[in-house]
């Protein structure tokens, strides 16, 4: 069972996934003109493929509260 958790704040990013009771996460801080949306698909690949590309079993996203694009983008990102 894989878990993935996102989370993102500012000019923050939070990966993590929980694979076989290890728990694997990943922060990013956003460099100067680097968005959270172009930025967040990379690194969440990155931190997957470091632990070999397991089937997910759940997605874990913020519902609020928080900023709204910070949470509007974690969700669109779990949805597609």
């Amino acid at each position: 069972m894989t878990v993935l958790s996102l989370y993102s704040h500012h000019d923050h990013c939070f990966v993590a996934l929980k694979k076989d009771n290890v728990i694997y996460s990943h922060s990013l801080k956003l460099e100067q003109g680097m968005t959270q949306a172009r930025a967040f698909i990379p690194f969440i690949q990155q931190a997957w493929q470091e632990i070999g590309n397991p089937p997910l079993t759940a997605i874990i996203t913020p519902r609020g509260p928080g900023a709204f694009t910070s949470l509007r983008i974690t969700l669109a990102i779990a949805q597609g």
